[in-house]
C-alpha cells in the first residue's frame, strides 16, 4: 500500500504501529529518536521533524511572524538554526505527544533529551524546552546575567527532591517551593556553540545533564515525586518547543528525544557532527 504525506511517498509498514518514510538513506542515529527537528521550516510553514525515522511535518501553533532560521555550521557541522526576532509567549514551534508504548518505558526506563544552541551576546530568553505533564516542566532558560537550568515542581517541594548537587563549580543550585534550579553567572559562558544533554533516569530517581559532555549537576528525587510522575504518564506527555521565546542572538537546533545512552555520572564526548546535515534533510 502506498500514501502520499506532503507531496513525499510514504508506505506502511504491516505489523508496525507507524508509517515508514521511503526517503534517502540517513545515519541509523536518526531512527533512535522518538523526536528529531531541525526547526527547518518547509516552504507551507510547517517545520519538518523525524519521528522514529519517519518524516512528520508539524504545523506550529505559535505566531510564525517572529521566526528567523539560517543555515550554519558553528563547529558541530552544518545545520538549520531558528531564532526569533522579538520575543513572544505565545504558543510552539513544534509539540509531540509520546506514544502510549514510549510512556510505558518511560516508566521504568531512562529517557534522555538533546540540542545544540548558539549564542553572541546574552539576552533574556525563558521557557525554552518545557517538558509537560511528565517531571512538571524542565526549562532552560536565559536571562542578561545568567544561564539557568530548572525543573518546575510547584506544591511538591516536600517530596520533590532529596539531593540537588552541582558537579561544576560553575553552578550554584537552590530549591523553594517550586523549583529545583542550577544558575550560572553569563561570565562563566563564552558566546559559542553548546551540546546539551539531560537524562531522565526513572530507576535510579535521578536527573543529569550535561554540557559539551561535561556533568553538570544531578538532581535526585524522592519515591513520591516519583510515583507522582509516573502517574501522569497514564494520561499521556507531551515535548513542547517555542523558539518564538528565543532573544535574537541565541540560535537552537537539533532538539531531539530518545531512550538514553548517557545514564552515567561520568563526562562524556560531545558530539562534532550533527545527527542529519542540511545536505541530508528528507
Amino acid at each position: 500500500m502506498i500514501l502520499k504525506y506532503n507531496g513525499s511517498i510514504l508506505k506502511v509498514n504491516h505489523g508496525a504501529s507507524t508509517l515508514g518514510y521511503n526517503g534517502p538513506k540517513h545515519d541509523p542515529i536518526v531512527d533512535t529518536f522518538y523526536f528529531l527537528t531541525y526547526f527547518y521550516k518547509n516552504p507551507d510553514g510547517t517545520i519538518r521533524s523525524y519521528q522514529s525515522g519517519n518524516r512528520v511535518d508539524i504545523t506550529p501553533t505559535a505566531n510564525m511572524s517572529t521566526y528567523k532560521s539560517k543555515t550554519e555550521s558553528f563547529g558541530t557541522g552544518e545545520l538549520n538554526y531558528a531564532s526569533s526576532t522579538s520575543r513572544s509567549d505565545s504558543g510552539f514551534t513544534t509539540s509531540y505527544s509520546l506514544t502510549p508504548e514510549q510512556r510505558t518505558y518511560w516508566k521504568t526506563g531512562a529517557v534522555q533529551y538533546e540540542y545544540i544552541f548558539n549564542f553572541t551576546s546574552w539576552a533574556a530568553c525563558g521557557n525554552i524546552i518545557p517538558l509537560s505533564s511528565f517531571l512538571k516542566m524542565l526549562i532552560l532558560d536565559w536571562q542578561d546575567s545568567r544561564f539557568e537550568f530548572l525543573n518546575l515542581t510547584r506544591g511538591e517541594m516536600n517530596y520533590a527532591s532529596s539531593s540537588v548537587v552541582s558537579r561544576d563549580s560553575k553552578w550554584n543550585t537552590f530549591t523553594n517551593y517550586e523549583w529545583v534550579s542550577f544558575q550560572s553567572n553569563s561570565s562563566n559562558w563564552s558566546p559559542g556553540t553548546y551540546h546539551l544533554v539531560c537524562t531522565l533516569d526513572i530507576p535510579n530517581k535521578k536527573l543529569l545533564f550535561w554540557i559539551n559532555g561535561i556533568l553538570q549537576g544531578v538532581v535526585v528525587w524522592k519515591d513520591q515525586f516519583i510515583n507522582n510522575r509516573i502517574s501522569e504518564l497514564d494520561s499521556g506527555a507531551t515535548l513542547s518547543v517555542n523558539t518564538a521565546n528565543l532573544a535574537s542572538s541565541v540560535w537552537l537546533s537539533q532538539f531531539g528525544v530518545r531512550e538514553a545512552v548517557w545514564t552515567e555520572e561520568k563526562n562524556y564526548d560531545p558530539i562534532v557532527k550533527p545527527y542529519l546535515s542540511v545536505n541530508e534533510y528528507y
